[in-house]
Order: C-alpha cells, then structure tokens, then sequence
C-alpha cells in the first residue's frame, strides 16, 4: 500500500488525539472493535501457520464463513481444530462447506505449475458456482507468497459469484491483525 493512501476496505473507527479528547471526570470504557465481516463477497486470505487452535476457533466463531477451501499442499487440520474430526465437526456446525483444493486437484507441491493461483482460480469458481452455498469465503495457506499471489487473482474470479466487489483481507494473527494484499495490487 502506498504511505499515507487508505485502503478502501478499511475504514478509520475513530480519531482523537489526547490533547483534542473533552476533559471529562467520567472513564471512558474499553471496547472491542468489531470485525467488518462476515459480508457475503468477502475473501480471507488465512495464514494456517501463524494462528494456533484457539484463535481459528474464534475466527470461524466470528466470521461464520460459507467456504473454507484449504489451499495448503498438506492440509493439516489437526493443528486448526485438534484433529480431522473435530475440524470436519466445526465445519458442520458452522454451516461452511470445506474443500481441499489441492487434494482435489492431485497437487502435491507448490513448486507443480498448477499450484499458481491462475490455474486452480478456475477450479475454485466451478466448484463455488455448482453450489447455491455463497461466502465468506475462507482460503487457508501456509505459503505467504501464495497468500501473495492469490488475493487479485481471486478478486477477479470471485466478483461474478459474489455478485459485488469482494473485500480482501489477509490475517496473519487473531483477534484482528489485517492487512491488504499490497503485493497483489497494480497501481
């Protein structure tokens, strides 16, 4: 992102500087900024490393997505939720259909041509687009420069499905640290 350019998708909540703040006896009370998701159109772009078991609980807890599609040569969801079936259980309680992508597609390494996020964008738009199930939409890596390389790309195939301009957002820790795909974005 460009200094002092805001991002579109991220708006300032509130701005005051101390000097500025009215003198007041009364304590102002602490409180939690709110996720700005779960918008259908938005796309999380997840890294599965950088988060641990509790934090994807309450990330799914919060975002309430309608996919999770696993984008990671090796899918380990017992690092996410516990193990497989506690994930898989998650999945089902939440209402969020999972897909392991590169499962699916017989890729096996990030270093196979079809593991660029111009080849398997294609597949995930057939897979959402035979589903009446919309978003969030929940991408998990555990490669930063996939996560890279994939948020435009996926902005691009995902528009026509989620009907509007999808919101990108990258999350590399939880509660709440998000960044915009600066890498992804042409000026």
């Amino acid at each position: 992102m460009i200094p002092g350019k805001v991002h579109p998708h991220i708006r300032l909540v509130a701005s005051q500087k101390q000097s500025d703040a009215p003198r007041k006896k009364s304590v102002l009370k602490a409180q939690q900024l709110s996720f700005p998701y779960p918008e259908r159109a938005a796309i999380l772009l997840v890294d599965a490393d950088k988060i641990d078991r509790a934090a994807f609980l309450d990330l799914v807890k919060h975002v309430t997505p309608g996919w999770i599609i696993d984008v990671r040569a090796v899918p380990r969801l017992d690092t996410l939720a516990g193990s497989r079936a506690n994930a898989f259980e998650l999945f089902r309680q939440s209402n969020a259909e999972y897909v392991d992508l590169f499962g699916r597609l017989g890729i096996k390494s990030y270093d196979e041509a079809d593991a660029n996020p111009v080849f398997w964008s294609t597949a995930v738009t057939n897979i959402l687009e035979q589903s009446p199930q919309r978003g969030p939409y929940l991408f998990l890596f555990d490669n930063v420069a996939l996560i890279l390389a994939s948020g435009r790309i996926l902005e691009n195939a995902l528009k026509p499905i989620a009907g509007k301009e999808p919101k990108i957002s990258v999350i590399t820790s939880w509660p709440l640290s998000l960044s915009a795909p600066t890498n992804t974005r042409s000026s």
